[in-house]
């Protein structure tokens, strides 16, 4: 007699993840950074050729491993790295002009203030900062688990270490999350939503960084550029530390002519 009661259930259809609406929606649901509808639902995670493991735990390493730098790449040699990692030419364009419109608000910033400025680092760790979402990405342009999108910062800081890029590069590469993530908002000990990142601070550490966190606020690759305000306020209604950051930022760079980014790239403003 066949014993039923030993028959494991069939396991119940994974929820669907809810459809995102609006850019800041995309930045904190948890905090993704892409401006492209994701529907997928999160199933058992993906699996990365870069060696990290992703299910419903995430096992990283994040000791990246130092070679000697090869210097700041110019316009050519960060183009010729997108290019190789890229999964088709529609996503290379989305990631790539994204990075160029990123750059140019940067340059702005760095012009707002008397501190020195590394223009050169600044601008490649612009135009190379989302390399790491080449991994996430389908060759359409859709990403099927979204949910481990952050972690696209500390993939893109390996691989451009590997590539022997400096280390002030791939450093500022790492903690371009939002504003930088500390640990206490990593855990969620800090009220709010735990992230899928490794339990430690991602807090940007040199101008360049801090530079380039504020510049990405600016454009989502839907494509689109953010109205500050709004973002803003979002920022401050999901992830409170957040919002202080960036109101800081905004005192402390002023806000880059978004009316003149849009008729050069023509991405509307929302």
């Amino acid at each position: 007699m066949n014993d039923t009661s030993l028959t494991p259930a069939p396991a119940p259809a994974p929820a669907p993840a809810p459809k995102l609406e609006t850019a800041i929606e995309l930045e904190t649901a948890p905090e993704l950074e892409t401006a492209i509808e994701l529907e997928t639902a999160i199933d058992t995670g993906i699996a990365l050729d870069t060696g990290i493991a992703l299910d419903t735990g995430i096992a990283l390493d994040t000791g990246i491993a130092k070679r000697s730098a090869i210097g700041v790449p110019d316009d050519k040699v960060v183009r010729a790295l997108h290019t190789r990692y890229a999964p088709s030419e529609q996503v290379l364009d989305l990631v790539l002009t994204h990075g160029h419109v990123v750059a140019d608000v940067a340059d702005w910033c760095a012009g707002q203030v008397e501190q020195p400025v590394d223009r050169a680092l600044l601008r490649a760790a612009c135009l190379l900062h989302d390399i790491g979402t080449y991994v996430l990405y389908l060759e359409d342009g859709s990403i099927p688990n979204p949910r481990v999108y952050p972690l696209h910062a500390l993939i893109g800081a390996r691989l451009l270490a590997d590539e022997g890029l400096p280390e002030p590069l791939w450093q500022a590469v790492e903690t371009h999350v939002l504003m930088g993530l500390s640990c206490a908002e990593i855990t969620g000990d800090n009220g709010g939503t735990p992230w899928p990142l490794p339990h430690r601070d991602y807090l940007p550490r040199t101008i360049e960084a801090e530079i380039l966190c504020y510049a990405d606020r600016f454009h989502s690759k839907g494509p689109q550029l953010n109205d500050p305000e709004r973002f803003a306020a979002d920022l401050e209604r999901r992830a409170p530390e957040q919002g202080r950051r960036f109101r800081a930022a905004i005192a402390r760079f002023g806000l880059p002519d978004l009316d003149a980014l849009a008729a050069t790239y023509g991405h509307p403003i929302a």
